[in-house]
Parts: C-alpha cells; sequence; structure tokens
C-alpha cells in the first residue's frame, strides 16, 4: 500500500474507534447502530434478505442453510449472527457472535479470492460489524483490529471499481465519518482521500438512495436508512433527520420491514413526532414487539412521556425478557421517575436501587443510569416532569409548565432555574420558533455560564447552528468559542468533536 494510503489507514483507524465507536451519542440501541453497515445482497435469495430484515431469524436461517456455498450465502450468514446478536444483547452472546465471525471469515478466505471486489465488500463490512460489537462490549483492542481491516478493504473496493454503487456507498459512509474527526486528524488526512469529490456526506448519501431507488436496485433499502441513520446520529438539524425519513418511507420495499420500523421510530423520537410515535405503536403487531424485544423498551418510554401508566407493563416486560441485557438499567430509571412524579416514593427507590444493583452495565447509556440513580435523593419531581415532557415531544405543554414555574415566583435552586430555561429554549426550538429559542438560549449563556452541566456547552453549541441557520456566520463561531471555554464537565470529548468539526465547516 502507498505511504499516502497507509499513513490514511492509521489515521481512520484511530479516528473511526475513538471518535465513531467510542465518542458517538449513544443515545440508542446497538440495534439501532448496526443497521448502520448492513451488507447488499444483489444475488441472494429475495426471501432470506427481507426475512433478516424483518428480523424473522429463525426462518430466514432454514433458507440460508438450505442455499449452497457462495459468497452470498456468507453474506447473509454474517448478517444472521450480527442480527441475532443485536436481538439478545448480552456478554454470553458477544462472546458467540466473536468465535462464529473469526470462523466466518476463515471460511471466506479459504474458500473465495478475497482480493476480489466482491469479497472485498464484505469483509469490509462484516469487520465493521465486529468492530460495533466489540466496542458495544467494551473490547477496544479487538474494536481496533477490525477497524483496521476494515478499512483495508474499503481500500481494496475502491481500487477495483470505484465507480461501483457500493464503493460510492462506502465512500459516503467514509466522507460523513470524516466530516466528524477533530482538527489534529482532519490536518493529517491527505487531500482528496477521504472525499474525492469534494460532496458533504449527507448529500451522497442521498444521491446514491436516489439512483439507486431510480434503478429499482436492492441497494435502495440499506442506502437509506444508512442516510436517515447518519442524519440522527451527526446532524444538529432534527428537520432534516424527519425529512429523510418521510423521504425513505415511502419505499416500497421498505414497507412493513421490522427494522425500517425501528429507524422510523428513532427519527421520530428524535424530531418529536408524538402522532408518528402513537400511531406507529397502536399498529404495531404483538409478534413484532416479540421478534425485536428493544420495542418494548421504546413503546414503554413513550407511554411514560405521555404519562400512560401501561407503559410500565412494556418496560417491565422488557425487563423481564432481557433481565442482564443492555438498557435494562435504564429502564428502571425511566421508571422510577415515573414513580417518583406520581408521588409514589417506596416504589421509585425500589427502581433507583435496580439500578444501582449488578448486572450489565456495558454500553454509555446504562453507565449515564447509574450515574443518575446515585443523584436519585437531589431528584426534584417538577423537574423530572419538565425532562419527560420534552423527551416525550410535548413541547407547547412543557413550555406551559416553564411559563407557570416561573409566574410562581417560587424559589428554586440554581440548577433548578437554569435547567428550565434550557428546556424552555429546546421546546421553543421544537416548536420552530427559533428567534425565541436563541434568545432563550442566550438568557441561559449570559446568566448560567458557570453551572456545572453538561446543559451548558449543549446549549451554545445548538445556538451555533440556529445562528448558522439563520446566516450569522459570526455568530455562530461566537457560540462555538463559548461551548470551548465551558467544556469542561460530562460529554466533553462528544463536544470536543461537535466544536471542532462545526468550526472547521464554518471558516
Amino acid at each position: 500500500m502507498p505511504v499516502r494510503r497507509l499513513l490514511f489507514a492509521n489515521i481512520v483507524i484511530e479516528f473511526l474507534l475513538t471518535l465513531t465507536f467510542l465518542g458517538l451519542k449513544r443515545r440508542v440501541s446497538v440495534v439501532f447502530l448496526g443497521l448502520l453497515f448492513l451488507p447488499v445482497f444483489s444475488q441472494t435469495p429475495d426471501s432470506a434478505r427481507r426475512l433478516l430484515f424483518d428480523f424473522q431469524l429463525d426462518h430466514a436461517n432454514e433458507l440460508i442453510r438450505s442455499s449452497s456455498v457462495s459468497v452470498e450465502k456468507l453474506k447473509l450468514k454474517s448478517l444472521s449472527d450480527f442480527l441475532t446478536l443485536l436481538s439478545d444483547q448480552s456478554e454470553l452472546s458477544y462472546k458467540v457472535f466473536e468465535k462464529q465471525s473469526k470462523r466466518l471469515a476463515k471460511d471466506l478466505k479459504k474458500t473465495f479470492d478475497n482480493k476480489s471486489f466482491r469479497s472485498s465488500s464484505f469483509l469490509f463490512k462484516h469487520y465493521l460489524f465486529s468492530a460495533i460489537a466489540s466496542s458495544q462490549y467494551s473490547d477496544y483492542p479487538s474494536a481496533a483490529k477490525s477497524v483496521f481491516r476494515a478499512f483495508k478493504y474499503y481500500i481494496r473496493m475502491v481500487e477495483k471499481h470505484p465507480a461501483h454503487t457500493e464503493s460510492k456507498l462506502a465512500g459516503a459512509i467514509m466522507t460523513v465519518l470524516s466530516e466528524q474527526v477533530p482538527d489534529q486528524y482532519a490536518k493529517m488526512i491527505p487531500k482528496g482521500m477521504s472525499n474525492p469529490n469534494q460532496t458533504p456526506g449527507f448529500t451522497q448519501l442521498k444521491n446514491v438512495y436516489q439512483k439507486a431507488l431510480l434503478s429499482r436496485s436492492e441497494l435502495s433499502l440499506e442506502a437509506g436508512l444508512l442516510w436517515v441513520i447518519l442524519l440522527w446520529e451527526f446532524s444538529p438539524d432534527d428537520n432534516e433527520t424527519w425529512a429523510a425519513w418521510m423521504e425513505v418511507s415511502k419505499n416500497e420495499s421498505l414497507s412493513g420491514l421490522l427494522s425500517a420500523k425501528y429507524v422510523g421510530i428513532m427519527a421520530a423520537f428524535k424530531s418529536g413526532q408524538r402522532d408518528y410515535l402513537s400511531s406507529t405503536f397502536n399498529s404495531m403487531p404483538e409478534e413484532d414487539m416479540d421478534r425485536l424485544k428493544y420495542l418494548y423498551f421504546q413503546r414503554g418510554k413513550h407511554l411514560l412521556f405521555e404519562f400512560d401508566p401501561t407503559g410500565l407493563e412494556d418496560l417491565n416486560t422488557f425487563i423481564n425478557l432481557s433481565p442482564r441485557g443492555n438498557f435494562v438499567k435504564t429502564a428502571w430509571l425511566r421508571l422510577g421517575w415515573y414513580h417518583l412524579i406520581s408521588h409514589n416514593d417506596q416504589k421509585a427507590n425500589m427502581c433507583f436501587s435496580k439500578v444501582l444493583s449488578d448486572g450489565i452495565d456495558k454500553i454509555w447509556i446504562d453507565e449515564q443510569s447509574i450515574s443518575e440513580a446515585e443523584n436519585a435523593d437531589s431528584y426534584n419531581s417538577d423537574l423530572l416532569k419538565l425532562r419527560m415532557l420534552y423527551d416525550g415531544g410535548n413541547y407547547l405543554e412543557c413550555l406551559h409548565a416553564i411559563e407557570a414555574h416561573e409566574l410562581s415566583g417560587s424559589l428554586q435552586s440554581s440548577s433548578f432555574v437554569a435547567e428550565m430555561q434550557y428546556r424552555k429554549a429546546r421546546c421553543l426550538q421544537g416548536l420552530k420558533r427559533d428567534s425565541e429559542s436563541l434568545k432563550a438560549y442566550d438568557v441561559l449563556l449570559q446568566n448560567h455560564l458557570d453551572e456545572e452541566s453538561y446543559i451548558i456547552p449543549q446549549a451554545a453549541i445548538i445556538a451555533s447552528s440556529i445562528a448558522e441557520k439563520r446566516g450569522d456566520i459570526d455568530a455562530a463561531l461566537s457560540y462555538l468559542d463559548i461551548a470551548e471555554s465551558c467544556n469542561n464537565h460530562e460529554f466533553q470529548k462528544t463536544f470536543w468533536r461537535q466544536i471542532q468539526s462545526t468550526r472547521r465547516r464554518l471558516n
């Protein structure tokens, strides 16, 4: 490999591992992250492919076992193993997955030419599967090795068929990720290597999706989901994510697939689409819920955000289905919050003790739930209600509750006042009242810069994005200065990446 490519490969390894796998917002389960790198099955049985995307894993595996040996069969087996891990998410299932993953790669290299384009395409995504899984279970050395291997096969794809649709899609993924790199890495990436045509990554993804859709290519399924997922993860514009999902959801090949439903649900959570969430969950067959148990977590969370007590049953169902899996501690935390605002302190304390008990807490959101539960004594039920109203997309109701608190004139702690102001700004933004939202962020930043909370740098970053959208680049850069100066609390690595990549784009 030429020196420039070797240098770039080493850079990519470090930034992908450190910033992508370890520095993502981690608001979503591995199920969602796993869909980032769904493989293409241009020459595999459509029935098996659709069954896998629909999480009908047992039926799909029967078809896979009966098919003849080919690279396409290995692709299906790789996806099946990965989705099995994602639907279970236990440390034991991860160990089984890693063992099967190594065997699968060995089978391909032993049976087929691993330098061919088809094999390189498979191995590129196969090793990305392994990297995602390893990092979620804190096996960072394995993740690093997998990222290195994935990038090696990506280079082979580009060298053999740079204009191939799969190469274009892989290039779009790499571009989106490279756009998130902090300055010290961006300066080292040789020009043209990460983004040869100088087109923004999201635009590349959209173009790949639209061209695949016009040509009726099966790649449209993967490209469409990728477009929405990466917007969800990296775009500061919630409306952009939702608009992309609305376009992708019209694709007939996506209709009814459980993986697509899950992506739509998460896009709706990000953009506060309460009506969409309600209609989707109301029409969701129980057999779908049982095939992907994390739907119980998402539906229960949605119902509690609506202060509907039937959400308690869903969260308890999820906990019973996955007593030692990821998101269980977060489910207990949500239950505790609901009981606390319902003035049932005994049940709330029992839920918080469950969060703090021994068990699996490998991914960030569960570790964050432990941190929250450790401070349960300082919870304010009014503030928790405001959080749940906002998280559920109840922006107007949340705004009215905040205004009622302000009018009451009751004395509250500085942290309570700061978070109320933050929620006020976020609600106004959710209601598309950007001018008022920016003024609310200004009040927060002027009066609470010394508050030891993640909401201060996050507010400055969001204010910067609003100013940018309004065309005021100087103001956008000034807000980034504020974010950088007070970014010494939680989420520091993620904010650092956002601040630097945004500043580089603005400049």
